[in-house]
């Protein structure tokens, strides 16, 4: 397959500056949205695997969200597609809203909001956030980046983290050196304001820490 124009989003990530057209395997996105949450290979991914192959894991994130989309509707040029966003009553509805979306310009990270709109993101408890990473923690892929944890103490480790105004999530699901397995999952949420990263990840890689002995 081939890079479209149309799945490029903001950062992080890199895709979204190589050059239409370059010729790209599943594995290459699938490697850079786990390593390094590249958006633009996970919207890439979104719209190959297509709406009913995702509904089983989307909960209910319907429809599911493309990063490209979250940004736009968090922006100040999208300020009424979030409203209308807001009030569709449907999920029909929700996206007819973002076909409207798709008429406009992706963003510049300048023009996103700077306030925390909690609602208009993807909800999944940290239960279903464990469930999900330990269904795929045997991939390779999902090993490169150990997040928090300190690769040399455990037998494996995978890891997804994300973020963003007012939110921040780390799951890690770890076989300790005894062979017990173990996920852990923890979510900071923050409606008024910027959440305070550095705190929740000293205290997150703490509890990393204890588990070694586990």
């Amino acid at each position: 397959m081939s890079l479209k124009q149309e799945w490029k989003s903001l950062p992080s990530g890199v895709l979204r500056t190589w050059p239409d057209g370059t010729p790209l395997t599943l594995a290459t996105l699938a490697t850079e949205m786990i390593s390094i949450s590249d958006n633009t290979a996970a919207d890439a991914l979104v719209r190959i695997v297509g709406a009913n192959a995702l509904r089983p894991y989307a909960g209910e994130n319907q429809p599911f969200l493309t990063t490209r989309e979250l940004f736009t509707l968090k922006s100040t040029p999208g300020t009424q597609l979030l409203s209308a966003y807001r009030k569709a009553p449907s999920p029909s509805a929700r996206e007819a809203v973002l076909r409207r979306a798709a008429s406009l310009q992706l963003p510049s990270s300048d023009e996103l909001l700077k306030t925390p709109e909690l609602d208009v993101e993807w909800h999944y408890s940290v239960r279903d956030l464990c469930r999900l990473l330990t269904r795929v923690s045997d991939i390779p892929l999902v090993s490169i980046n150990p997040g928090l944890a300190d690769a040399t103490a455990f037998r494996r480790i995978a890891y997804k983290g994300g973020s963003d105004v007012g939110i921040i999530n780390l799951t890690t699901a770890v076989t300790t050196k005894r062979g017990t397995r173990i996920c852990f999952s923890a979510t900071l949420n923050d409606s008024t304001r910027v959440v305070d990263e550095s705190t929740f990840e000293l205290a997150y890689g703490g509890v990393l820490h204890f588990l070694e002995g586990e």
